[in-house]
C-alpha cells in the first residue's frame, strides 16, 4: 500500500508545484507586458507647442492654424473612439478581450477628453468665444477631406467604367452642398456651392463633438423660411438628397401640445409649420419648431420656455426690476437663460460694465444662437463672458461679487427644483456685492400660489428686503408668470425706477411700479396666507376625515393605480420608492453556478446594469424608474405602436337532457385592452386599476373582512367587477 501511495504524493505534489509555478509566471508576463498606446504620437499638438517657443515669436495666423489643425487630429481620434468603442463593447460583454484592452481605451478616452479642453482653453486665449467654435470648424473640415476621398475614388475608377459601359462622352460631376453657419453664427450669404471635380468652395455643416458624451442631435430637413431679422426669405436649399421629415412625441397632427403635471387639467397648444430641431443634450430634452402665429418657438423638457413673438415680456421684466431700481449696477450675473434674451435686456443699461451667462446645458446656448439669434446676438458682446457650468459651484466660488444676479430657470422639476430652495438662495445671498439684488422666476399666481407663498416666506429668512411682481405672457401657463426680487439693502425701493431704461417692448416706468400691485388673492396669499381662490373640482367635505394611503413603489403599474385613489380627494396619498443603494446588493448576489452567473450577469450588462461601459441615467432617483428607462430604450415601441393585453377565458357546459343524451356549449369570456400611446400601458392600466379600485373599497368599508382574502369569494368579487366594468375592464361573453 506504501509503495502506491508515495509516487500518488509525489505525483500530486508536483501537479500542484506546476500550477503554482504557472500562475506566477503568467502575473508575470501579465505584469511585464504593456499595451501599446492607443493613439500614435500627436505630432499635431507638438508642432504646435513648438511654434509657442520659436524665437522669435511665430506670426499668430500660423499659430492659429497650427491650431485647427491640431483640433482636427482630434476630430479624427474623437471618431475612431466612437467606432472603436462600440466594437469593444460588444466583444467585452461577450468576455472576447482583456480587461487590460478595455482599460488601455478608457485611458486613451480621458487623455483625449484632457486634450479637448485644453485645445478649447488655447482658442480662447486668442479670442473669447472661439473655443465654442474651433471643434465645428475642425468637424467641417473633416467632412471636407472625407468628402475630397470619395471624390478621388470615383476619378480613379472612371477609366475602368468607362471601358467597361463604353462611355466616351466625359461628365464632370457636380455635388450640390449645403452651405454651413458663418463662423459668428449667422445665415450663409450663399444658400448653396457647387463642387466639381477640381474645386472644393464650401464644407458640410458637421455637429461640434462634445467632450463628455454623444448627445443625439438631429438637424431639420432643407425648406424655405424666413431669416430671422434678414426680412427676407431664404432660397430653398436642395442637400442633393430626401431626408425624412422630423417627429417628436409632443407633436401630433401638426399640432405642439404643452402638456405637464405643474398644471393639471389644463394644456397649451401651438400650430406648427415644421420642426427644425430635435436634441437629446446632456440635461435635457431640446426641440424647435416654426409655429404658425409665433415665430420659432424654444422648448425643453417639453416646456415652452420662449417664442419670438412674446419673449420681450417675460426677458424684460426679470432683468429690468432689479436693475432699474438698483442705483448703479456694474456687475450683473445671469443664472440660467441660455437663449441669451435676459443678457440682451441686462446690456440696455450703461452702468452694465461686466455680464455674465452660466448656463449648464451648452445645447441652449448653441441652439439658440442658430434658431433665436435675435435674442442671442449679444452673447458675443465684450461686455458679455459665457460660462457653462454648474450655477451652484459658479455661486460658491464667487461671493460677494455681482450687483444684481438674475435666474432664469424653468419650473421647478428635475435638475431646476434645486433652485427654488434654501440653500440656493443663502448661496445667492452670499454672492451679492453690499447692497445687491437678485431676480427669480416665480411661477404663476393662478396656478401655483402655494408654492410662491412659501417661497417669498423662505426668502424673507435670508433677505430683508423681498417683493413679488408679475407679468402677462400669452404663452406661459394661464398667461401669467412672477418674479421674486429681493435686495440685500432693506431700505430700498425695489418698486420704484431710478431711471428710464430703453428701447423696450413692454416694460416702462408705469409699468415697473404697477408689476407690484397685486390681484386680492394673491396679495392675500402673501400677506396673510388666506387662499381666497375658488377650489374647484374634487373637494373632500369638511366633515369626512382624511385618509392616508401608502403605495409601495412608483412604477408604471402603480401610477394607475395611484391615479384612481386620488380621484377621491379625502384621500391622502404618499408614495414610496426604493432607493438606488438597494442595487449595489445586486453585484454582491450569490449564483448557483458559474454558468448561471454568466447567463444572468450577461443579461443585466444588455439592459445596463452591472456594466463597466457606462453610467446609467437614473430616472425618479429610484432602482425601478431606472430599469424601466432603460428597458423602455431597448424594447422602445415604433412610432404608434402600443400594447395589447387579452384574457381568455374557455368554459364548456354540459347538460343531460330528458332523452338521456349529453349536450355541452362553449362560452368564453375575454378581456382585451389596448395601451395608448404616450400614455398608460394596458399592462399598467390592467394591473393598476383593480388595485386601485381595491384600495377604496377598503377605505369605503365595503371590503371590511380581515386576514388574506384568498381565495377569492362571491362577496369580495362582485363590487371589484362593477367598478371594473365601469372603467372598460369588464370581460365579454361569448358563446361558440
Amino acid at each position: 500500500m506504501a509503495s502506491v501511495l508515495i509516487p500518488a504524493a509525489y505525483l500530486a505534489v508536483l501537479v500542484i508545484a506546476l500550477l503554482i509555478f504557472g500562475r506566477i509566471y503568467r502575473k508575470r508576463e501579465a505584469a511585464s507586458r504593456r499595451l501599446e498606446p492607443w493613439f500614435p504620437a500627436h505630432h499635431e499638438r507638438d508642432v504646435y507647442v513648438s511654434l509657442l517657443q520659436c524665437n522669435p515669436p511665430a506670426h499668430d495666423g500660423l499659430i492659429k492654424a497650427a491650431l485647427v489643425r491640431r483640433a482636427v487630429a482630434d476630430v479624427h481620434r474623437i471618431f475612431r473612439l466612437r467606432e472603436d468603442k462600440v466594437a469593444l463593447s460588444n466583444l467585452l460583454q461577450r468576455g472576447s478581450i482583456s480587461d487590460d484592452l478595455w482599460t488601455s481605451f478608457l485611458a486613451a478616452e480621458k487623455e483625449l477628453e484632457a486634450e479637448i479642453l485644453e485645445v478649447v482653453t488655447e482658442a480662447e486665449t486668442f479670442k473669447q468665444g472661439w473655443g465654442n467654435l474651433i471643434f465645428q470648424t475642425a468637424a467641417e473640415i473633416v467632412q471636407n477631406e472625407k468628402l475630397r476621398e470619395g471624390m478621388n475614388k470615383v476619378f480613379h475608377s472612371r477609366p475602368q467604367l468607362e471601358a467597361k459601359y463604353g462611355v466616351t462622352k466625359r461628365i464632370v460631376p457636380t455635388i450640390t452642398i449645403n452651405a454651413p453657419p458663418n463662423m459668428n453664427g449667422a445665415a450663409p450669404t450663399t444658400p448653396t456651392t457647387t463642387v466639381s471635380s477640381k474645386t472644393l468652395q464650401q464644407s458640410l455643416p458637421v455637429p461640434a463633438p462634445s467632450t463628455k458624451s454623444e448627445p443625439t442631435v438631429v438637424s431639420p430637413p432643407p425648406a424655405t423660411s424666413a431669416v430671422p431679422g434678414s426680412g427676407k426669405k431664404s432660397k430653398k436649399r436642395n442637400s442633393g438628397r430626401s431626408m425624412a421629415p422630423l417627429t417628436h412625441p409632443s407633436i401630433k397632427d401638426g399640432w405642439f401640445r404643452e402638456i405637464s403635471p405643474q398644471w393639471p387639467g389644463q394644456a397649451m397648444t401651438l400650430k406648427v409649420k415644421r420642426i427644425l430641431h430635435v436634441e437629446k443634450s446632456l440635461y435635457q430634452d431640446v426641440l424647435v419648431f416654426e409655429s404658425e402665429t409665433y415665430g420659432n418657438v424654444l422648448i425643453l423638457d417639453g416646456v415652452i420656455q420662449c417664442t419670438e413673438r412674446d419673449e420681450f415680456s417675460y426677458q424684460e421684466m426679470i432683468a429690468h426690476l432689479p436693475l432699474a431700481s438698483h442705483p448703479n449696477p456694474k456687475k450683473v450675473l445671469v443664472i440660467g437663460g441660455g437663449d441669451g434674451g435676459v443678457v440682451r435686456e441686462v446690456l440696455r443699461h450703461e452702468s452694465v460694465e461686466e455680464v455674465v451667462l452660466c448656463d449648464i446645458d451648452e445645447a441652449v446656448i448653441r441652439v439658440s444662437k442658430q434658431y433665436l439669434p435675435h435674442m442671442s446676438e449679444l452673447l458675443d458682446s465684450s461686455r458679455v463672458r459665457v460660462f457653462v457650468g454648474d450655477g451652484f459651484k459658479f455661486l460658491a466660488e464667487n461671493t460677494s461679487t455681482y450687483d444684481v444676479i438674475i435666474t432664469d430657470s424653468s419650473d421647478p422639476v428635475g435638475p431646476a427644483e434645486s433652485l427654488f430652495q434654501k440653500p440656493y438662495f443663502q448661496l445667492l445671498h452670499d454672492a451679492l456685492a453690499p447692497g445687491g439684488t437678485i431676480s427669480t422666476q416665480g411661477e404663476c399666481l393662478w396656478i401655483h400660489l402655494p408654492l410662491i407663498k412659501n417661497t417669498n416666506t423662505m426668502v424673507k429668512e435670508i433677505f430683508p428686503n423681498v417683493e413679488y411682481a408679475f407679468t402677462t405672457i400669452p404663452t406661459y401657463p394661464s398667461g401669467q408668470i412672477g418674479f421674486c426680487i429681493a435686495s440685500k439693502d432693506a431700505e430700498r425701493d425695489l418698486r420704484t425706477p431710478l431711471r428710464k431704461v430703453s428701447p423696450t417692448r413692454y416694460y416702462n416706468e408705469d409699468v415697473h411700479r404697477a408689476a407690484f400691485v397685486l390681484p386680492e388673492f394673491g396679495k392675500r396669499a402673501l400677506e396673510t396666507g388666506e387662499m381666497i381662490l375658488p377650489v374647484l373640482g374634487g373637494v373632500a367635505p369638511s366633515d369626512v376625515q382624511s385618509k392616508k394611503i401608502l403605495l409601495l413603489g412608483s412604477g408604471f403599474v402603480a401610477r394607475p393605480c395611484a391615479e384612481y385613489v386620488a380621484r377621491n380627494p379625502a384621500n391622502s396619498l404618499t408614495i414610496a420608492c426604493r432607493t438606488l443603494a438597494s442595487s449595489v446588493k445586486l453585484g454582491e448576489a450569490e449564483f448557483p453556478s458559474a454558468s448561471e452567473k454568466a447567463r444572468i450577469v450577461s443579461g443585466l450588462r444588455w439592459i445596463g446594469l452591472l456594466s463597466s461601459t457606462e453610467k446609467v441615467t437614473v430616472r425618479g432617483s429610484n432602482l425601478l424608474d431606472t430599469l424601466c428607462a432603460r428597458l423602455e430604450t431597448l424594447m422602445a415601441y415604433e412610432e404608434g405602436e402600443r400594447d395589447l393585453v387579452m384574457l381568455q377565458h374557455k368554459f364548456t357546459v354540459e347538460w343531460t337532457k330528458e332523452d338521456g343524451s349529453v349536450d355541452e356549449e362553449v362560452i368564453t369570456s375575454t378581456l382585451e385592452m389596448y395601451g395608448t400611446p404616450g400614455g398608460h400601458s394596458a399592462m399598467a392600466v390592467t394591473v393598476g386599476v383593480p388595485c386601485g379600485i381595491a384600495t377604496q373599497l377598503v377605505l369605503d368599508g365595503v371590503i371590511n373582512q380581515t386576514g388574506v382574502l384568498a381565495p377569492y369569494s362571491k362577496e369580495l368579487c362582485d363590487p371589484l367587477i362593477e367598478l371594473l366594468e365601469k372603467e372598460g375592464l369588464g370581460m365579454v361573453e361569448a358563446r361558440i
